[in-house]
C-alpha cells in the first residue's frame, strides 16, 4: 500500500460531501486516490437522488395505502445513505479504497472521473 499524505486522505473524505470540490483543486485533481474517492461519492449522489425521486413519485404513492410505509421508506434511504457516506470517509481517512457496498462497484466502473 502506498504512503498517503494527510492532504490526500482529507480531499478523499471531502469528496464524499462536496464530490466535485477535489476535482476543482489542482493539487489533488490528477490523485488516483482522490479520483477513486470522488467516484465513490459522486456515485452516492446519483444513487441518493434516483432511490428518493423513485419513492417520492412511483412507490410512495402506492405505499399510501399501507401508511406506515410512506414514513419508514424515506427514513430507511436516509439511514442507508448515511452509513454509505460515513463508510466512505472512514475509508478515506484510513487511506483505503474500499468499494462502496451496493454503489461501488458500479461507481468506480462508469463513472468516468
Amino acid at each position: 500500500m502506498e504512503k498517503l499524505s494527510t492532504n490526500q486522505k482529507i480531499w478523499a473524505g471531502v469528496a464524499y460531501i462536496i464530490f466535485f470540490l477535489p476535482i476543482l483543486i489542482s493539487g489533488v485533481k490528477s490523485d488516483a486516490f482522490v479520483r477513486f474517492h470522488v467516484r465513490q461519492g459522486f456515485g452516492l449522489f446519483i444513487s441518493s437522488f434516483v432511490l428518493k425521486f423513485l419513492s417520492m413519485f412511483f412507490i410512495l404513492p402506492l405505499l399510501i395505502l399501507i401508511g406506515l410505509f410512506t414514513v419508514l421508506l424515506p427514513l430507511a434511504i436516509n439511514i442507508f445513505i448515511l452509513v454509505l457516506l460515513i463508510k466512505g470517509i472512514m475509508s478515506a481517512l484510513r487511506g483505503e479504497k474500499d468499494l462502496l457496498p451496493v454503489i461501488g462497484d458500479w461507481a468506480d466502473k462508469k463513472l468516468k472521473i
